[in-house]
């Protein structure tokens, strides 16, 4: 069991630049560790901190924490390799890797694309949680560790560095960067995704946006600071509206601390007020927008398209009725077998089977690609999507 306590009255220090100016301004609804979220006003950092004891066992039994009740099942990184291996793969040269490391890899997914397509590498995989490696490959080329401290013990250097949505969990990532450039060779590159703090502007969004696993949230000036800071510098970078990629390098200059970013504080302050005042609005429009779908429920079936934290919300504050013959899709919940929903939930392509009458896509951002897929799987279903008329 890992449990964490703080003192509310304790004052806090900035994990990134130490400055105690680093002030609560959000608390998110339903954690389960009574979370806080706080802003740093020198270097614009966005951290979240439990007030509460933390225990991990609640969260494996997928308690609902911040409004999303499958929060603590890690869903692997699937459905982020294509485009993190694009990055790579055009900005540094393979055939030189010859020796991988991939932190926190959950399924394995990165390290069967290593197998695959460089046949030239080793690859040592990072995974806490025992249960994820069981389906690894038996490669005399892959190595699982579960610990950093083997890491440290075994002092191996690596071409390649591949840290996936992992540095966010992290309520120190300061360090944790600085760990990632010591496992790495001289002229080796570190791959770094995290999401997009950015991504809390969504103009629709009905879930939230923080949550306990959530340590850290980043916004590129900020993350490229910290970067710099452990004397590291930026190959090649890609964002959207919900991730930043990196591509890193050992850089020549010298480490200096982390540079203020008063103005751009004051910018991620506002953010969060409008994406507070957003999330509150939004949910109370979810009953009208949910009633007024007119959901006949005694056609012959009824489809939700996404099974996570967008649905939570339609269910939670929308009062969407989701019934035991309601037909479930979701291309990688549908994979987890310990998910709440997932003796029901099955891959998308199955609606083309089961054909229903109405459809609730239960997505914000790839609703419209959604959309045409059900539409060309299920031609006769009616949809219907929240914020959106089609």
């Amino acid at each position: 069991m890992v449990s964490i306590v703080t003192n509310e009255s304790a004052i806090l220090k900035c994990p990134l630049c130490g400055d105690i100016d680093y002030s609560h301004i959000y608390s998110p609804h339903k954690s389960t560790c009574g979370a806080k979220v706080y802003l740093c006003s020198r270097c614009a950092y966005l951290g979240l901190a439990p007030t509460k004891v933390s225990d991990y066992r609640a969260l494996r039994l997928n308690v609902l924490s911040c409004d999303a009740d499958y929060s603590s099942v890690r869903v692997g990184k699937e459905q982020m390799l294509e485009n993190s291996w694009n990055l790579i793969s055009t900005t540094l040269d393979l055939e030189a890797c010859r020796t991988v490391l991939d932190l926190s890899s959950a399924r394995g997914h990165f390290a069967k694309k290593v197998l695959t397509d460089l046949k030239q590498a080793e690859i040592t995989c990072l995974e806490p949680d025992l249960y994820m490696t069981d389906d690894y490959p038996d490669s005399e080329k892959l190595k699982i560790i579960h610990s950093a401290r083997e890491l440290e013990v075994d002092k191996t250097k690596f071409d390649l560095v591949y840290s996936c949505h992992s540095l966010e969990h992290y309520r120190d990532p300061l360090r944790n960067i600085g760990l990632m450039a010591t496992y790495l060779n001289d002229k080796g590159s570190i791959y770094l995704e995290v999401p997009n703090a950015s991504s809390m502007n969504s103009k629709h969004i009905v879930e939230e946006f923080f949550y306990d696993q959530h340590r850290s949230y980043f916004y590129e000036s900020v993350l490229t600071e910290a970067i710099k800071s452990v004397g590291l510098e930026v190959r090649n970078f890609h964002s959207d509206s919900s991730v930043m990629r990196f591509v890193l390098n050992k850089s020549s200059r010298d480490k200096v601390r982390v540079q203020a970013a008063t103005i751009f504080s004051e910018s991620v302050r506002s953010q969060v007020i409008s994406y507070s005042e957003r999330l509150s609005r939004n949910r109370k429009d979810l009953p009208s927008i949910v009633n007024g779908w007119g959901l006949d429920r005694d056609s012959k079936s009824l489809g939700i398209v996404g099974c996570g934290r967008m649905l939570d919300a339609l269910i939670t504050y929308g009062g969407l009725n989701v019934d035991n013959s309601t037909h479930m899709f979701d291309s990688f919940l549908s994979k987890i077998e310990y998910f709440k929903r997932g003796n029901r939930v099955k891959p998308l392509l199955h609606i083309s089977e089961s054909q229903p009458d109405q459809v609730v896509i239960a997505a914000n951002s790839s609703a419209t690609g959604l959309f045409n897929l059900v539409k060309e799987l299920s031609p006769n279903s009616k949809i219907f999507i929240p914020f959106l008329n089609f």
